[in-house]
């Protein structure tokens, strides 16, 4: 058995297998948002993607959590939930003093992450662990 085959290699699939099609969405929805803002995209191409994904993208993991079976319940959930993560970020960044919009859209990015993450580790935590198999000590007790 190489360690590709080891418990932890099999917990990372389970895990990996966990994320919905719409959790890596978010992931790569971020990263593209990230990329408008880090080079300082026209404002033309930047404010409507930033918009876009500050309104769906922090709450949308969360609101799956919820299981909600309609549609439109789950989009009002990922809706509340986003501009409510938003509120709150701003708020405490414009209170310590320290606004700075790329910043905000840093920790709303590791807001959805970790909502993206969420079933991975709770898929990953749930994991066959291998069983410990007692052996016999000459001469002592069994382990």
């Amino acid at each position: 058995m190489s360690a590709a085959d080891g418990p932890t290699a099999r917990a990372v699939r389970i895990a990996v297998r966990a994320v919905p099609a719409s959790g890596w969405a978010v992931l790569v929805a971020t990263h593209l948002v990230g990329a408008l803002v880090a080079v300082d995209a026209p404002p033309l191409l930047r404010v409507p993607a930033v918009l876009a994904w500050t309104l769906f993208a922090p709450g949308h993991p969360w609101a799956r959590l919820l299981h909600l079976r309609d549609r439109g319940d789950a989009l009002t959930a990922a809706l509340a939930v986003s501009l409510a993560a938003a509120a709150v970020v701003a708020g405490l960044l414009a209170l310590a003093g320290a606004w700075h919009a790329p910043t905000a859209f840093g920790l709303l990015a590791v807001l959805a992450a970790a909502g993206v993450l969420a079933p991975a580790v709770r898929a990953g935590a749930s994991a066959p662990r291998p069983v410990p198999v007692p052996v016999a000590v000459p001469g002592g007790d069994p382990r």
